[in-house]
């Protein structure tokens, strides 16, 4: 059980990290941000600073989530307990890359 509890400690650091990061870069706009950028068409969805913010918050509650799902399904099945850890680092990574890259275009 150590190890799923600091998986899941490290996800939610990423996300705080990722959190930190669009506050120091972002706190200060007012205009609208790219938030995905096609190579042929060019930006096709923008959205305000909270839309970052909510991306990074949801990130929170799938961590949140899946940390009970572990938590419950511990004694009967290790291996998904595990795989739910594991995926919610991955997602809290592909998260603060994504909030990088929207800093970065913006």
């Amino acid at each position: 059980m150590k190890i799923i509890a600091l998986s899941f400690v490290i996800s939610i650091v990423i996300l705080v990290i990722a959190f930190a990061v669009a506050h120091a870069h972002l706190s200060n706009v007012n205009a609208l941000l790219i938030l995905h950028f096609d190579q042929y068409r060019g930006p096709n969805y923008t959205g305000s600073v909270q839309d970052v913010f909510l991306i990074v918050l949801s990130g929170m509650g799938i961590s949140l989530i899946n940390y009970l799902l572990a938590r419950g399904l511990y004694l009967r099945e290790r291996f998904l307990a595990m795989i739910l850890s594991i995926s919610s680092m991955v997602v809290a990574s592909l998260i603060l890359i994504a909030v990088s890259v929207i800093i970065s275009n913006n």
